[in-house]
Formats: C-alpha cells, structure tokens, sequence
C-alpha cells in the first residue's frame, strides 16, 4: 500500500449503543471528523457488523439490554 492510498482511506468505527440519540450524535461528529462511521443496536447487530465492516475502533455501550 502506498502512501496516497493510506491517506485517502477512513479510520472505520463502530458505534454500539441502543440509544438513537447518542448513536445520532457520535455519528454526525465522528464523520464531521472524516471517520467512517457504523451504528450497532445491539450485540448482535455488532458481530455481525463487525465482521462485515472490519472496524479499526469499536465504541461500546457496555450497558445493553
């Protein structure tokens, strides 16, 4: 990989929280930051999503139902 190819990729977070208020929040000031961003309701939606996404950070409400 070289550098310009590093440069255009995004950082990829995944935001797990069952709240839609805090998932809308984190999402509109991660991605006005350039960060690739996808929302989780839930543990499973999150494996799942993890694995498709393959995400450098994952942001977890450890708090779910």
């Amino acid at each position: 990989m070289t550098v310009e190819q590093q440069s255009e990729e995004y950082v990829r977070i995944l935001v797990v929280d069952d709240e839609k208020t805090i998932q809308k929040f984190l999402c509109r000031v991660l991605e006005a930051e350039e960060f690739s961003v996808k929302i989780a309701e839930n543990g499973s939606a999150a494996l799942l999503e993890s694995a498709m996404f393959s995400p450098d950070l994952v942001l977890l409400y450890l708090v779910l139902p």
